[in-house]
């Protein structure tokens, strides 16, 4: 039997990736089973296979709390791991992948294969980092496979971490995308909003919080509306940082062209109705958004951060590097320097008035984003279990 092992059912692009890949797995005809380690509320629970929580908690906030769970939902995943007759375990996120590998100290036997998501962040204090950072260590090198969304993710933590190669072993291997399905859903007609279809729109999409840089998106929107007079922006998403946000757009008056629709279950309605998606984020892990948006025939604009778009709209350049005081003009999108609001404005402009560029950018994305979709992620995630059985059982295992 295969597990997929997350933190919950929250909204959000690491769970939605590992849904799609239990899914994925299920379809093969393998015996699964989905594990969550909070009984939080968000995506819809398969109806597939059975679903354990290791805790009723809703979320844990506390660190020290986290700790201590981290420790007793390794102990209670040993016992389902014996009891369910479980021999592979793939973890999404790190707290999950904390729970996957200490599990083994407590004599579990299983194939552990975890799956990062976002860069390893940690305390400015350096006596915590330290532990932290040694923790992470000990327990991710206990995996049978690690696996990184991106390259500059993967390098990035291997620096961060000190780890010795093949210890754990390393792959990369982007986000699965139901390619037909976000197609089918942009179609929809979008709740609580009317096209015009003599304007132009902008969208940002994604949680709202500071590291997202909205506000940026904002500054630059207000620079490109005085010399294109009938664009507007559209802004889905909720978040710590949406107030702030509001009362840049009210500050700026432009609350007439600037749209907040919150959280959108079909995002891709709104996406596949505008003519540009603008990502402006200081970092990001590999943003669905960007691979939704090319998908539903729509060109991106983004910041050059670490990690992930670059790796996304410029494939074949260093994905260790970004740039600085330039817009570099990318085969699958435009990139500009993070902090840049100016930059953003100048490409903006450029994209919605070069209509070649625009056509350009979507024809050659069109073929591109294939390489996303579900079924060939799922392949290379299957491939490097150690012979595997259509029962879930590993061969080599008895």
């Amino acid at each position: 039997m295969i597990a997929v092992l997350i933190n919950s059912l929250a909204i959000g692009g690491a769970e939605r990736v590992a849904l799609t890949l239990l899914k994925e797995i299920h379809q093969r005809d393998h015996q699964t089973i989905l594990i969550c380690v909070d009984a939080e509320d968000g995506y819809e629970p398969p109806d597939f296979c059975e679903i354990i929580y290791l805790t009723n908690f809703n979320k844990l906030h506390h660190p020290i709390y986290k700790i201590i769970w981290i420790t007793i939902c390794a102990f209670r995943l040993r016992m389902l791991i014996r009891n369910k007759n479980i021999h592979a375990v793939q973890s999404h996120l790190n707290r999950a992948n904390l729970i996957n590998t200490a599990s083994k100290i407590f004599g579990a036997t299983h194939y552990a294969q975890i799956v990062l998501h976002t860069q390893l962040r940690f305390s400015r204090w350096r006596l915590i980092a330290w532990v932290k950072k040694t923790l992470f260590k000990w327990l991710y090198t206990k995996a049978d496979l690690m696996v990184s969304i991106s390259s500059a993710m993967q390098n990035r933590i291997s620096d961060t971490l000190n780890l010795v190669e093949g210890q754990p072993y390393q792959v990369v291997i982007p986000n699965p995308h139901d390619i037909d399905r976000i197609k089918a859903l942009a179609k929809a007609e979008p709740e609580g909003f009317t096209f015009d279809k003599k304007k132009k729109y902008l969208i940002s999409a994604g949680r709202q919080i500071e590291l997202k840089n909205v506000a940026k998106i904002i500054e630059a929107f207000s620079k490109v509306e005085k010399i294109i007079p009938d664009v507007e922006l559209i802004i889905l998403g909720d978040g710590p940082s949406k107030s702030f946000n509001q009362s840049i757009a009210l500050r700026e008056k432009l609350t007439h062209k600037i749209h907040f629709m919150g959280h959108m279950p079909n995002p891709f309605a709104y996406v596949s109705r505008c003519d540009l998606l603008v990502l402006a984020s200081e970092s990001e892990g590999l943003p669905n958004i960007i691979i939704e948006s090319l998908i539903c025939d729509v060109p991106v604009l983004s910041s050059d951060c670490p990690t992930g778009p670059r790796e996304i709209l410029s494939p074949d350049s260093d994905v260790s590097g970004q740039i600085i005081d330039q817009i570099e003009y990318a085969p699958y999108g435009v990139l500009f320097p993070t902090r840049r609001p100016d930059l953003m404005a100048e490409a903006m402009v450029e994209l919605l008035q070069d209509e070649s560029l625009h056509s350009a950018i979507k024809n050659r994305a069109r073929e591109y984003v294939k390489n996303y979709a579900q079924k060939g992620i799922a392949d290379r995630y299957l491939a490097f279990y150690p012979s595997i059985d259509p029962s879930g059982k590993l061969k080599n295992q008895e």
